[in-house]
């Protein structure tokens, strides 16, 4: 089987690496035939793999036509992380006539699509580029700022929408803030995509003083390198979604070592979760280095008609970060110790070769 890829290539944002860490895993294990830069096209230049048997779509899943247009597949896939029960059903519709089958990158989000399509769902995870790893320089100085009282999380949010739990992070950081529970020098900083000004009316109404321990950044264009190296700069990562189609920062931050506070529903079930051999899913245990913010029932998000995602409560969110500085040292330890085996079972060359053998 021949694949060729149709995917953007400029900057370095999630679509950017899935489409980089996919290439890299064909490559590696010989499948790969070309590559169509959806964001860099040029209708003058020739580009391989025209005629290979698969084509792989990854990006706004409406242009998932150039397809047809600009190649000859006997089977077109397209990547769709449902981040819902919710799928817009126009889409939908659209990928009928136009794909053959879709992707996934989790087990959740394969079951979403099940019920919503009589398209084939296939599952293809995401993986972690090999640029995300320890460095002892880094933690050396994350072990002496916590003896320091210092302790820092770390928030990425690619949307303001509610899903990521943005809003219930900053409740939940100001409760355990004014409890006493995060230590002496406390910080969190919110990175997001999309105006700020929601997230500064929640902390202004929270309690004065409060929002001087928390910061909110624009998010920046930055290379595997430094997004690694970013990462350890900080004790935690907090990751406390209501839906993820897969859910990246926690597995990455988990690969350079540091500890993450993360809902264990939707896409994170098979990443923050062990995987273990002949047990059913969902996976009982909680991977090496996660402090879960626990969720509750299916409730309305704000995702399209009718969509559903898991409760979470601010209060959910304080007990993990409580956890999560007291217990500091253990989590830390343990997330460096298994980070080469992460990456060895998220690698994108393995999870390439476990999509592959899913398909014999």
């Amino acid at each position: 089987m021949s694949v060729r890829l149709y995917g953007p290539v400029v900057g370095n944002g999630s679509y950017c690496r899935v489409t980089a860490g996919m290439r890299h895993g064909l490559e590696v294990l010989g499948e790969f035939a070309g590559l169509m830069p959806i964001d860099a096209y040029d209708p003058e230049e020739t580009y391989d793999g025209a005629d290979a048997e698969v084509g792989v779509y990854v990006g706004p899943a409406g242009g998932a036509a150039m397809m047809k247009q600009v190649g000859l597949h006997d089977q077109r896939l397209v990547l769709i992380p449902p981040n819902s029960t919710c799928v817009p059903a126009d889409l939908l519709r659209f990928l009928e006539k136009e794909a053959t089958g879709l992707l996934a990158p989790s087990t959740w989000g394969v079951g979403v699509l099940r019920d919503l399509t009589t398209l084939p769902v296939e599952l293809w995870h995401h993986g972690v580029d090999a640029g995300f790893s320890r460095d002892t320089a880094d933690e050396l100085a994350l072990d002496a700022d916590y003896v320091a009282g210092q302790f820092r999380v770390l928030h990425l949010a690619s949307t303001v929408a509610p899903r990521k739990g943005t809003t219930e992070l900053i409740q939940g950081w100001v409760a355990a803030w004014k409890a006493w529970a995060l230590g002496p020098k406390p910080t969190l900083v919110i990175v997001v995509d999309g105006p700020s000004g929601s997230f500064l009316e929640d902390i202004e109404a929270s309690a004065e003083g409060v929002p001087q321990s928390i910061d909110i950044l624009p998010r920046a264009n930055l290379s595997v390198d430094a997004m690694a190296k970013y990462y350890r700069q900080y004790h935690a990562v907090a990751a406390p979604s209501r839906g993820e189609g897969f859910g990246l920062v926690p597995l990455e931050a988990r690969a350079c070592g540091v500890p993450v506070l993360a809902t264990t529903c939707t896409g994170h079930a098979d990443h923050v979760r062990l995987q273990l051999e002949n047990y059913p899913y969902p996976y009982p245990l909680l991977g090496h280095g996660v402090i879960e913010v626990h969720t509750g029932e299916l409730e309305a998000i704000d995702d399209g008609p009718g969509a559903l995602g898991p409760s979470l409560r601010p209060q959910s969110v304080a007990d993990a970060l409580e956890r999560a500085y007291h217990g500091w040292a253990g989590y830390a330890a343990d997330a460096r110790a298994h980070a080469s085996h992460l990456m060895e079972r998220w690698s994108w060359p393995e999870v390439t070769k476990r999509w592959l053998a899913s398909r014999i």
